[in-house]
């Protein structure tokens, strides 16, 4: 009787490693990407200057001010005195005011950043329209955005 592993026996145990390590290097990496989006997309602190910003700024009129599928805010838009101090002193980048549905926009016009943030984002048929904050650190975007209800 012959003991040890034959060429079969080997290319099977071999196949079946390597198959385990794909999809563990698989998993990893999509681990790391999802990590690397939870630092730049809806952070807490962004979540919480955004919320203040959004009742600081108490935007109301959405209908008006959204001229497309989404709009960037300027404090000349909202016309709120202070606005812009406050934006420099939250270290906001820009304001946008979306479609709460869009998932997609013209990279040529915005960031493409925005474009990736938008395509991260969950989606309720509850909300009408999307508060978005963007925060620029160095050389990186980062986004916070808030669901914002239609008042009946």
């Amino acid at each position: 009787m012959h003991k040890g592993f034959t060429l079969l026996e080997t290319l099977i145990a071999i196949t079946f490693l390597s198959v385990a390590l794909l999809l563990f290097y698989n998993t990893f990496f999509n681990l790391a990407t999802s990590n690397q989006q939870n630092i730049l997309y809806d952070d807490t602190p962004n979540i919480y200057k955004t919320f203040f910003l959004n009742e600081y700024l108490q935007i109301k009129n959405y209908d008006e001010l959204l001229s497309s599928d989404i709009t960037e805010l300027t404090c000349d838009k909202i016309n709120i005195e202070g606005c812009q101090d406050i934006i420099e002193e939250l270290n906001i980048n820009k304001m946008y005011l979306a479609k709460y549905n869009l998932k997609e926009i013209d990279e040529n016009k915005y960031n493409p950043a925005l474009n990736k943030y938008l395509k991260s984002l969950s989606y309720n048929k509850k909300y009408a329209y999307r508060f978005i904050t963007e925060y620029k650190n160095h050389e990186t975007y980062a986004y916070a955005s808030l669901d914002l209800e239609v008042a009946p």
